[in-house]
């Protein structure tokens, strides 16, 4: 809880975050955490957990694909018939995009390449879609919006 507090706060970009659950837990002491008054006037003190402002990011995959996505795991439409490379590491830029990684979009030549029409295009994204409801990854509501999506994408040609 304190290290999702850390990082939550320097996502938002503030100085620190409270927390409960650390009362009567030596953690604090050994951490330098400090308590503040509540500033709405309970009168209780809260343990603020100061901002976590990380440096590296470990990803690991065993093996990516021709286009740089992570192979194994649990497979979506969006990486078994991508339109971007999806990385875990981002090594600069803000805190979130080093959590959640980045996404990097295919030009026009490699969309064309890889789907040569718009069918070509739905084709794959449609095989994918299926693979990932038979597997229990996607729910079948949502497989409804997601293929009407990329109907609607015009990526292709």
């Amino acid at each position: 809880m304190t290290l999702v507090a850390g990082l939550r706060a320097a996502a938002y970009g503030v100085p620190f975050q409270p927390v409960g659950g650390v009362h009567g837990s030596d953690l604090a002491a050994l951490n330098g955490w400090r308590r503040i008054q509540d500033p709405y006037g309970s009168g209780q003190e809260v343990y603020v957990i100061p901002a976590i402002r990380p440096d590296v990011a470990v990803i690991h995959a065993n093996e990516v694909d021709e286009h740089g996505n992570a192979l194994g795991g649990i497979r979506t439409p969006w990486v078994d018939s991508p339109i971007a490379t999806l990385m875990g590491l981002q090594p600069t830029g803000s805190l979130l995009c080093i959590i959640f990684g980045t996404t990097t979009p295919f030009d026009e030549a490699k969309l064309a390449a890889l789907y040569p029409t718009p069918k070509a295009f739905t084709k794959a994204h449609g095989k994918a879609l299926k693979r990932a409801v038979k597997k229990g990854w996607i729910l079948k509501p949502d497989a409804k919006l997601i293929k009407q999506w990329a109907a609607e994408s015009g990526i292709g040609g």
